[in-house]
Formats: C-alpha cells, structure tokens, sequence
C-alpha cells in the first residue's frame, strides 16, 4: 500500500513494558532524582523517550513508581503525585 515493510522499518512503539524497562536502565546507569530532564540526558537512542514514557504511563512519577523507583522521584514531582493521589482518593460528594 504505502511501500513500508514492517519487518524491515525501525520499529518506534514502545509497550507500556517496554517503557518501564528503559526506565530502569536509565536508572541504574544514572544517580539522584530521576526527572524527564535527566533520563533524556542519559537515555541511549534505543531507549523509550520520556514522552512516551509517560504517554504509557499517564505521568512521569506514575511511571516511577510502576517501575519501582519511587524514591528516585524529585521533591516536586513526589509532592504532585501525592496531590493526585490524595485528590483521588478523596471521597465524592454525594448530594451532586
């Protein structure tokens, strides 16, 4: 149709697995907070972006802690997951 073999063309979707593999290779390759900023200085090209990261992920500090690297979150993104997490769990007004 378009003239593009699948099998032959780089491959540019990542899996939600996939994502958070990176991640922790990023991780284990790098020290202190881990923030967009940092794992886009230290990720490989064949790792995932940050974007998508979080794209399959929803947030950055979701994507932390689904990896299991909640204690490499910055204090700012620690303080806005907790502010999501709280929201959330939060109970609903009943009487809308």
């Amino acid at each position: 149709m378009l003239g593009i073999d699948p099998s032959t063309e780089p491959r540019n979707v990542s899996t939600r697995e996939e994502s958070l593999e990176s991640l922790k290779a990023v991780a284990a390759r790098t020290h202190g907070p881990l923030t967009v900023q940092a794992y886009e200085s230290a990720r490989r090209s064949d790792e995932t972006p940050a974007n998508t990261v979080m794209l399959r992920c929803d947030t950055w500090a979701e994507a932390l802690v689904d990896a299991g690297l909640s204690e490499r979150m910055s204090t700012k993104a620690r303080f806005r997951y907790d502010q999501i997490k709280d929201a959330a769990e939060a109970p609903k007004d009943a009487t809308r």
